[in-house]
Parts: structure tokens; C-alpha cells; sequence
């Protein structure tokens, strides 16, 4: 299944990006933390197309993620421009 294709990616040393979504969704949140813990998930990237039609939400998964998992993980995220870029 995709579980093992994602596991087989991440031990030849593929990083893999997330977008926020996967955090924020409620059907999805759980398996994205999961992912995240495991390490599957390295970089996490907005699928913003527009700032209106769809904002990026970074912060806001940022926040789930500090919220659920503290500040002990190992995601390469861009906390600074994450921090520029919040939304109403």
C-alpha cells in the first residue's frame, strides 16, 4: 500500500513534503502526525493557489503541530516566513 511505498521513499533518503492541509483536516490530522513522528514528513508547504480562493494555512498547522507534538520534531519548516504570512 502507500504506507510501505512512503516507508521504502523515506529509507532510500527521499524527503517528502506535506502541505498543511494534511494537519489541519480532522480526517486527516491523525495520520499526518503519525507521519510527522516517523519522520515521513520533512517539509511543510501550503497548496495556495491564491491567497484568496486558498490561503496558506502554515501557521495555523504550525500551530496543531507545536500544540500536539511540542517543539521535538524534525521538520525543516519556515517558521519565519510561516510567522509573516498569517492569516485573519
Amino acid at each position: 500500500g502507500n504506507s510501505a511505498s512512503i516507508a521504502t521513499l523515506c529509507d532510500a533518503g527521499a524527503y517528502l513534503q506535506s502541505n498543511a492541509s494534511f494537519f489541519i483536516g480532522m480526517r486527516t490530522r491523525r495520520r499526518a502526525l503519525m507521519m510527522l513522528k516517523k519522520r515521513q514528513i520533512r517539509f511543510l508547504g501550503s497548496d495556495c493557489d491564491s491567497v484568496e480562493a486558498r490561503p496558506p494555512r502554515i501557521a495555523e498547522a504550525m500551530d496543531i503541530i507545536v500544540k500536539k507534538l511540542g517543539n521535538n520534531f524534525e521538520l525543516y519548516k519556515m517558521q519565519q516566513f510561516s510567522a509573516s504570512r498569517r492569516t485573519p
